[in-house]
This record gives structure tokens, C-alpha cells and sequence, in this order.
């Protein structure tokens, strides 16, 4: 038997053309057992697309493989193909992988009942393999020449199919990768069976009465199977793509990331119940543990909060605080800072396209803590500005009674007769007295401007003349240490301008003492 099996494949097959029949069908049939299992995964409205979509791979796959292996076939004569038939044999194959879809997605759950769908759905499909198989050859239109089958060859082919198919129903736990190689392994092995096994069974008799009927020719089929393989492949690669996809999705990235947000997070849907929160919003929530959940309402965790008294801002006024959150949750508005268990949190709610609620819980407990010492410095160094200030204050009055009176005999001496030596003195008593007012004045200029009290006269004054005379109030320093001293104003700068004038010589004589003292 295995020669004449042999001599079929090699004889009357080109096994190049069914070589690629094969992987053709090891693809579908991967392509439409990873959906089937993706599938399993889901719930039952998510799994709509892939219900549709694995029969259609899986029972394309199949006819694109029987139809490839025919043009591989020589039947030594003219061949032609029933358009209706054709096409009926990819819409029973298609059903039986749908059938079987369902079967083995009813037995999803472990143990004796997954097996028994899992036999279900073998049987199906062997039989929507064989009816496809034998559904196609029957619409061949053979040129003087007719069909006849051997039908323990036939047994035997719809057998051993059925026998692969099953033992990928009753395949151990596995790695997911293996399981699905070799489940997609005994399927294609089971199609290739059926096919092959069944071909064997096929004799051309020759009947010189029949002649050729209107059919399909093999460029027509052929650009059926071109059609399948393109529809195939790019069912089959969309659908691969989404599932790889879904996997590295933005969906997973997003979770991760919120995860890794050193605030903590929690997503409201538009019912103000819980769908989603990151470790973060636990810790800072360390109450909520009991209730912790999804589908928790936002109105059960502000209770939980309460009966554990945390919210000290709410003692007394339980139900108007609860109102009043609820509401901010709903209709966001700036942050808030509220004192929870002892800890500072800033919370900010944000609404969503949907109708929820993103709330972002913030600790800062310890920017409070220094604020506070921030705050407690300020004062503190505002205070002792203030009594530095008094200070001053104090000294110059105390230092400038004195000093007036100094002044005020050095000018009664002035006016007596006085010799060389006693007018020098007395002089040096003048500019001694004079210094130590600039001096005072300075002091008291100085805790004006710190404590914000210093007020500048604005009032017309001769640019030039001011300059002139702050600088010759150190004319004759400059000469008694041999520099030579030269006032120039540009005739620009020669005008009337507005300024107090008091504060401009200060600042200008500071400037040439520096400049002759140095």
C-alpha cells in the first residue's frame, strides 16, 4: 500500500508545486490555532473578530492546500472544475472550523469535558476536511474519462485524519510555544493525510463518450489559489500583528509607567467606581486596604476614610464634607491640600473623555515641614532685622547728641582768638565731627533701605554743579598726596534734571574718596 503511495506522490505529483502546498497549510493552520487559542483567553465579547477569523484562515488554509496539491496532480488529461462545487467545498470546510471553534471554546475549562469537546471538535473537522476533499474532486470535469474510488483507501484516509486531529486533543500541558508547534504539526499532517491517502484511492476510467463540460480551467483555479494564498496570508498576518500588538500594546506601557509614578494614582470610571490605582495610591491610602478592589466606589472609600478618622478637616460635619468631595470629584477644580492620617497630600482630580475621574495623590508632608521652617527662619531673621535696625536707630541719636555738641563748641572756639597751632586742632576737630556724620548718616541710609523706609527726593537739580561739588570736597586731599585732581563735564551732561540730590552726592563723593584714598 505505502508503494502505491509513493508512486502516486512521485509519479503523477510535482513536488515542488506540493511542497509549497504544505507549508501553505502549516501556516493557515498555525495562523488559525494561535487565534483560537487567543481567543479562549478572552471574554466572550472581546473573542467576536477572532471566532470569525480563525475558521476563515483555518478553512481557507485547508481548500488553498487541496487546490494547490490538484495542480500538482497529472490526471494525463484535460481537467476542468464546477465553479458552485468549488466553491460549496470551501464553505463546508469553513463551517467545520467554525463548529469546532465553538466546541473547543465551550470546553476551555480543564479536565474531562476539555477532552470530550476537544474529541468533538477532531471529528468535526475531519469530517469538513474529507466532505471538502471529496466535495472538490467531484466537481473535477475530466475529459474522457471518469472517477472511481477504493474505498478501503478512503477509510482509511478519513481515519488516520481523525486519529491526528484527536491527538491534538489530548495533547499534556506544555510550554505554549511547543504545544502550538506541535498541534499545528498533527494538524497540517492530518490534512496532508486525507489529501495524499485519498488520492491513492482515486482510478481514472476511460470512458471515450464523455467529453470535456463547461468548467473552470486550471488558469482559473489557478487564480483562485493565488487569490486564497493572498487572502490568507494577509487574514493571517493582520491578524498575528494584533495579537503581537496587544501584547507590547500602549495600553501595557501606560500601566507600567503608572505604575512607576512616584504619586499615587487611581481611575474612576464614570460611576465613581474604581477601575484602577498603582501601588503608590495604596501606600498613601494604607485604610483602604480592606476595600481596596475594583468596582469600590468613590463614596465607600471617602466612608472608610471616615469611620478610621483620617480626614480631621471632616469631624463633625461627616455627610456635607462627603457631599462636598463628591462633587469636586466630579467637576475637578484647582488641587486641593488635605490632612489625612496625620500626613499632607495634594489631591487633583482630572476628568476623562469617558465621564470618570483620574485622582492624583501627592505626600507633601515633607514640603510642609519646610515651608513651616522656612517660614519660622523668615520671621525669625525679620525680627532680628527689625531690632538691628532699632538698633541703629538708637546708636546714631545717642552718637549724634554728643557729637552736635563737639560741633557746637568747636564753632563757639572759632570765633575767639585762637593761635596757629590751637586753629589746626580745631580744624582737625571740624573734619573729625563732619566724618563721623557722614558716618552716622550712611548707618542710618543703610537701615532705611533694609527695613524699606528710605524715601528718595525727586526734585530739579544742576547735573554739572553737583558733580563739581562733590568732587572738590576732596580737591585739596587729592593734592596732599601729589594726584593730580580734574573735573570735567561734557557739554551734554551740563542740565537740569530731576533727582534728589542729597543721594547722587553721596554716591558720587563714596566714589572719588575711594578713588583718592586708594
Amino acid at each position: 500500500m505505502m508503494g502505491g503511495v509513493l508512486s502516486c506522490l512521485v509519479e503523477r505529483h510535482d513536488w515542488r508545486i506540493a511542497s509549497f502546498a504544505l507549508l501553505a497549510c502549516v501556516f493557515s493552520i498555525g495562523i488559525a490555532l494561535l487565534l483560537s487559542e487567543r481567543a479562549r483567553h478572552l471574554s466572550p465579547r472581546a473573542r467576536r473578530t477572532y471566532t470569525l477569523s480563525a475558521p476563515l484562515v483555518g478553512g481557507l488554509g485547508v481548500w488553498i492546500t487541496h487546490f494547490i496539491a490538484m495542480l500538482a496532480y497529472d490526471a494525463g488529461t484535460d481537467i476542468r472544475y464546477d465553479p458552485l462545487q468549488t466553491f460549496l467545498s470551501l464553505v463546508i470546510v469553513t463551517a467545520a472550523f467554525w463548529i469546532a471553534m465553538q466546541l473547543h471554546l465551550a470546553g476551555a475549562t480543564e479536565g474531562r469535558w476539555r477532552r470530550r469537546s476537544g474529541l468533538a471538535a477532531a471529528a468535526v473537522v475531519t469530517a469538513g476536511v474529507a466532505a471538502m476533499h471529496f466535495v472538490g474532486m467531484d466537481a473535477m470535469r475530466l475529459s474522457g474519462a471518469i472517477l472511481t474510488w477504493n474505498a478501503p483507501r478512503v477509510a482509511m484516509a478519513v481515519t488516520g485524519a481523525f486519529v491526528l486531529f484527536g491527538a491534538v486533543a489530548l495533547l499534556p500541558e506544555m510550554n505554549k510555544r511547543l504545544s502550538l508547534a506541535v498541534a499545528t504539526a498533527l494538524s497540517a499532517g492530518a490534512v496532508a493525510w486525507l489529501h495524499f491517502i485519498a488520492m491513492t484511492a482515486v482510478s481514472l476510467t476511460p470512458a471515450p463518450g464523455v467529453l470535456l463540460a463547461q468548467g473552470a480551467g486550471v488558469a482559473a483555479v489557478t487564480l483562485w489559489v493565488a487569490l486564497g494564498v493572498a487572502l490568507t496570508l494577509s487574514v493571517g498576518a493582520f491578524f498575528t500583528g494584533m495579537i503581537w500588538w496587544s501584547r507590547r500594546s500602549v495600553l501595557g506601557q501606560l500601566l507600567e509607567a503608572v505604575q512607576a509614578m512616584p504619586d499615587g494614582v487611581g481611575v474612576y470610571d464614570a460611576d465613581d467606581r474604581l477601575i484602577l490605582w498603582n501601588r503608590q495610591y495604596g501606600e498613601i491610602h494604607p485604610h483602604l486596604a480592606p476595600v481596596l478592589r475594583p468596582g469600590v466606589t468613590f463614596r465607600e472609600i471617602l466612608q472608610v476614610g471616615l469611620k478610621a478618622g483620617v480626614y480631621q478637616d471632616a469631624v463633625g460635619r461627616e455627610e456635607a464634607w462627603i457631599t462636598q468631595r463628591l462633587a469636586s470629584h466630579r467637576t475637578p477644580i484647582e488641587p486641593r491640600e488635605l490632612q489625612v492620617a496625620g500626613r499632607w497630600l495634594r489631591v487633583q482630580d482630572r476628568p476623562t473623555v469617558g465621564g470618570g475621574a483620574v485622582t492624583v495623590c501627592s505626600d507633601i508632608s515633607d514640603l510642609k515641614r519646610n515651608a513651616d521652617a522656612l517660614a519660622e527662619a523668615r520671621d525669625a531673621a525679620n525680627a532680628a532685622n527689625r531690632a538691628k535696625s532699632r538698633f541703629l536707630a538708637n546708636m546714631s541719636h545717642e552718637i549724634r547728641t554728643p557729637l552736635n555738641g563737639v560741633i557746637g563748641v568747636a564753632q563757639a572756639l572759632a570765633r575767639t582768638e585762637l593761635s596757629p597751632q590751637q586753629q589746626d586742632m580745631l580744624e582737625l576737630i571740624h573734619s573729625s565731627s563732619r566724618t563721623l556724620q557722614t558716618l552716622l548718616s550712611d548707618i542710618l541710609d543703610l537701615a532705611r533701605v533694609e527695613s524699606g523706609r528710605l524715601e528718595l527726593n525727586d526734585e530739579p537739580l544742576d547735573l554739572a554743579r553737583t558733580v563739581e561739588e562733590a568732587a572738590l570736597l576732596y580737591a585739596a586731599a587729592a593734592r596732599d598726596k601729589g594726584l593730580q585732581f580734574l573735573v570735567e563735564v561734557a557739554p551734554e551732561a551740563q542740565v537740569w534734571i530731576q533727582g534728589d540730590v542729597v543721594r547722587l552726592k553721596q554716591v558720587l563723593t563714596n566714589l572719588v574718596s575711594n578713588a583718592v584714598k586708594f
